[in-house]
């Protein structure tokens, strides 16, 4: 019979195990995302699990709890992000999976989190409404590509991947915005400051207080 086994990760001591799951199972997965969302996030550090396969003593799963600040009705709470949850397909038989979840759900009460809260896939939907999760909303996810190598040039012809090209693309992605024919009878201006500074907690002050719950967005996040 084929066993398993979940143990509490370091995140720094186990990155290399944990950045091998990642980047053979999810898209997007990197070292330098990894820095940041497991050991240089503002909020703290990640929490994170690893299954293990007994039989050939080699890891095979990972989930983590991400920490992050969410206003609910005006009120700052510490929450975490179920996020990161991946299983090498060979080991897709529930049993790892579900391990990985429940041992979050054995562990939050030693946190300082308020709630966990998840954006699943189809694959892993199934699996948290399984384990007493609520839907509660409906997540949407706008992308917008600024230049022409968005995505490493993954959706655009190769021939794009020369500057001359790229530069053209780049102009043409410019002029047929949409934002440049929104007419208005008010008057702005648009800049790109070098950093995030004050100006952004006073727009973020302003804009939270008309959400009933909203991730909070400032200067230091």
């Amino acid at each position: 019979m084929t066993r398993y086994s979940i143990i509490e990760a370091d995140v720094q001591n186990n990155r290399d195990e944990i950045l091998s799951i990642l980047m053979k199972n999810l898209t997007g997965a990197s070292p330098n995302k990894y820095e940041w969302n497991y050991i240089q996030c503002p909020y703290g550090a990640a929490h994170c699990w690893l299954a293990k396969h007994e039989q050939s003593n080699t890891f095979i799963g990972t989930v983590a709890l991400f920490p992050r600040v969410i206003l609910v009705k005006g009120e700052p709470l510490i929450a975490a992000i179920n996020g990161d949850f991946a299983v090498h397909i060979q080991h897709r038989n529930l049993i790892p999976a579900l391990s990985l979840q429940k041992e979050i759900q054995s562990k939050i009460h030693d946190t300082k989190f308020k709630f966990i809260y998840g954006l699943p896939n189809k694959q892993s939907k199934n699996i948290l409404l399984r384990l007493g999760y609520k839907k509660i909303g409906r997540f949407a996810h706008f992308i917008k590509p600024l230049r022409s190598e968005y995505q490493n040039n993954r959706y655009i012809h190769s021939f794009l991947q020369l500057k001359i090209f790229a530069r053209a693309v780049d102009f043409l992605i410019k002029s047929f915005s949409k934002e440049n024919r929104y007419k208005t009878t008010l008057k702005y201006s648009i800049i790109t400051p070098e950093y995030f500074d004050d100006r952004f907690d006073v727009f973020w002050k302003n804009v939270s207080k008309h959400f009933t719950s909203i991730g909070e967005r400032t200067s230091f996040f």
